[in-house]
Order: C-alpha cells, then structure tokens, then sequence
C-alpha cells in the first residue's frame, strides 16, 4: 500500500514544498486501510522540518482534502499522535499518468491503479462527484472540529481542574491571572481549537517552564529561585509520574530511554513509569 500511496502522493499538486514532503512522509507510512499514526516529531525528522512548519502542513493539506486526522487521547486525557488518513482519489493537477509512463514502467513496487490516480480515477461515472463530496466532507470536518475560543472560557470547571494539578504539583502559579492572559492571547491572534480544555492546560504547563521560580514547597514558603538540578528535574519528574507527559523536544529522552538526562539521584526518588508508546505521552 506504501508504494501505491508513494504514486499518488508523488502526482498531487499541494501548492508548497513543506506540504509535499510531509505528504510523501505520510505516504511511506500508510498501511493498507490507508491510515498511520505518526508523531509530528518524525514527520519533522524524515521531511527535515520544523515542527512548526510540520503543523501547518498538515493543517493545509487537510483543508486541501488529501487528509483526514482524527485525534486520539491516552487514558489519562492527553492526546498523543493523530490517527492521519490519505484521501485516495482526490483530484490530481499533475501531468496523467498513462500506459508507458515512469510511474507504470518502473519497475518498483505495483503497478498504480486506477482506484489511486485522479485521472483514471474519474473515468467512472459519478467518480467526480463523490471525489468532490468527499474533499467537501473533509473540508467541512476541519471546519466543526476548530472552533474561536468560546466566550466564557476558561470557565469554572477547567479552572477547578488546574487548580487542583497545580496544588498537586505544589506550584505557585496564579491560576486566575494565567486564564486572564490565555483568553487575551487566544482573541488577539484568533486562535482555533478543537479542544480548549486541553489548550489551556499546555498553556499552564507552558507557563510552569517559563517561570523557574513557580514551585514552592508543601510547608508554604515563599517561592525562590531555581538554579540547582533538583529545581529543574524534580518538577519535570512530577509531571511525568502523575500524567505521563514528558517534552522530549525541550527535556531530552525520557526516563528509561538511553541518553535521560536526568540524574540518577533524582530518578531514585520517583517511580520511573514506562516510557512512550501506552505507558507515556512524548511531544
């Protein structure tokens, strides 16, 4: 299915280069029900991208109709690689591939059906209007799933339940303030979200790791600054026992993956859960 995929991939027009290699990425990843899960931060590697520039892609080439995403959360509600699906018969601007053609002369991989490629693909009747359907059902899906920031948000309840991982963790944060400022920033950019519960608690942890000095101790001294490895380390090893989440792009590997730069003596006070794949969220 890869190699049918790598053909269809390799004949659509997606209008920029960062699309087109995240899509050949995709396209080497699909299994035969022609779906993968893929984290962004192997798009980024394989296509040699930002993970910003990988974010939009995806965006842009859902909104195109070559993909559908749907999302995917662990057991403790974070959410972990998208379920990502190629569109197959979505119509091609390229060239027609045709009898004598690199594509079906070369000799890797099967020979590209006419169910792959948009030309032939169309020679059926009423093949167009379900390929159109099914790029406008796309469209559509990304367009009820990303909503504006809703006007009472965040509201009493995800408030409630920052709070409470805030207490847990025993951070000094103002948890009013940081609602406050995530509201303003999420109107002045116009920022879209299909899970404003979720966003708002990145935004936390975001603001937890830019304030070094945010975390007091359970006896309720004041907050101080943080400069030793205990400081750094401790918090992130809290995050990691109570919700499974690690920031492999900014921490390193995780606990128990070759090259954790976390000091043994830290480790030694934290049960160390298993790391990626079920047992963890890496972003």
């Amino acid at each position: 299915m890869s190699s049918q995929a790598s053909y269809w991939a390799r004949d659509q027009r997606t209008g920029s280069s960062p699309c087109k290699c995240v899509l050949l990425v995709l396209a080497e990843q699909v299994d035969q029900k022609r779906t993968c899960f893929i984290a962004i931060a192997t798009i980024a590697k394989r296509a040699e991208l930002g993970r910003t520039t990988v974010i939009k892609a995806l965006r842009d080439l859902e909104r195109l109709g070559l993909i559908a995403r749907r999302r995917r959360h662990s057991a403790f509600g974070q959410r972990t690689s998208d379920e990502i699906e190629l569109l197959f018969g979505s119509v091609s601007s390229g060239p027609p591939v045709g009898p004598g053609t690199a594509a079906q002369s070369s000799p890797v991989g099967p020979t590209p059906s006419a169910k792959v490629h948009g030309e032939a693909s169309l020679s059926s009747p009423g093949a167009r209007e379900k390929v159109i359907e099914k790029r406008k059902s796309a469209r559509a899906s990304v367009q009820q799933s990303e909503t504006l920031i809703p006007e009472s948000f965040p509201d009493r309840e995800a408030m409630e339940r920052e709070q409470g991982f805030l207490r847990d963790l025993d951070a000094d944060l103002n948890i009013r303030i940081e609602a406050e400022k995530f509201r303003s920033h999420a109107r002045d950019v116009a920022r879209t979200s299909a899970d404003w519960p979720a966003a708002f608690h990145r935004w936390v942890i975001n603001s937890m790791e830019r304030r070094p000095g945010s975390f007091i101790k359970p006896s309720g001294s004041a907050a101080r600054e943080r400069t030793s490895e205990t400081d750094i380390w401790s918090p992130r090893m809290r995050e990691w026992s109570a919700n499974r989440y690690w920031n492999r792009m900014d921490w390193g590997p995780p606990p128990g993956r070759e090259g954790c730069q976390v000091p043994s003596s830290i480790l030694e006070n934290f049960s160390t859960p298993r790391a990626g794949g079920r047992g963890g969220v890496e972003t």
